[in-house]
């Protein structure tokens, strides 16, 4: 099963390692992600916003006694948007802002399909937002939005957003086939 299929299907306990110990960030629907991706007033509204008081207050004391970076926060941040999303974290945030900039048109459609982001997972609000908004475009219009979707941030790391196993697969593919790569 992939990542994406896993959680459009579920909505599970997500574990954060961080300064040796495994804190837990409980089952959460999309709502609270959203709220949490779109909280521009606490900094650190993922980790270590959406786990238990408990183990915030404990990161916070790591972050305070310098056993723990905010960079080790953001890491960690960015990691579990992708596994509750089971997309790039960059392209799980660009489709939760950009659902929340329209908010009435994609409220309104996921309410009209039954999508309800407060008892349906993470992965599965985001394909129902994603395919609305594929759903009409052309075929270079859609090439435009997912190479604008997936595009990673200046600065991301290219370990973090290649995908290897995938790139070798599209190469063995395309020889096979004798296509150009995608």
């Amino acid at each position: 099963m992939t990542d994406a299929a896993q959680a459009a299907l579920s909505i599970w306990a997500i574990e954060v390692d961080l300064a040796g110990c495994t804190y837990t960030i409980p089952p959460l629907p999309a709502t609270r992600w959203f709220l949490a991706v779109l909280d521009d007033e606490e900094p650190l509204p993922i980790v270590p916003g959406l786990l238990g008081p408990d183990d915030e207050e404990e990161i916070l004391e790591a972050l305070l006694g310098g056993r723990v970076g905010v960079d080790d926060l953001v890491r960690a941040s960015r990691d579990v948007l992708a596994t509750a999303s089971g997309w790039n974290w960059w392209e799980a945030d660009r489709l939760i802002r950009g659902a929340a900039a329209q908010w009435r048109h994609v409220g309104g459609e996921l309410t009209v399909h039954g999508v309800d982001p407060g008892t349906a997972s993470l992965g599965a609000v985001l394909g129902a937002i994603y395919a609305l908004a594929v759903r009409n475009m052309t075929k270079e219009q859609r090439f435009t939005f997912d190479s604008q979707l997936s595009s990673p941030p200046v600065g991301v790391p290219l370990a973090e957003w290649l995908d290897e196993d995938q790139w070798a697969s599209s190469f063995e593919a395309a020889m096979a086939e004798g296509k150009p790569l995608p």
